[in-house]
């Protein structure tokens, strides 16, 4: 049987942030949304990375994803911070082809 659910992390190891892990990439199945597998494995890689050393584990997600952002709430993690991403692309001067 295929995995259905995956998490992974990555060192953070500059300035301020040395000693920390950020988790990404989580995925997991549709057909297992709602069982509580993808919490289960966020939890449990969160103390993994405390019980090794890190000092600061955080994560990103969306916050219009109001289900995630619950999971994330009830397994013990905070907002701190918001961020946001912007795309600046070139704009063609209306003389241009």
């Amino acid at each position: 049987m295929a995995p259905f659910v995956f998490a992974g992390y990555a060192e953070i190891g500059e300035g301020r942030w040395t000693g920390a892990a950020r988790i990404a990439p989580g995925l997991h199945a549709a057909r297992r949304r709602g069982c509580g597998y993808a919490s289960a494995l966020v939890a449990a890689l969160s103390r993994e990375l405390l019980a090794s050393g890190r000092r600061a584990i955080f994560l990103t997600t969306d916050l219009a994803n109001l289900t995630s952002n619950s999971i994330y709430r009830k397994i013990g993690y905070r907002p701190v911070a918001d961020h946001f991403h912007f795309d600046f692309r070139t704009a063609r001067r209306p003389d241009s082809a």
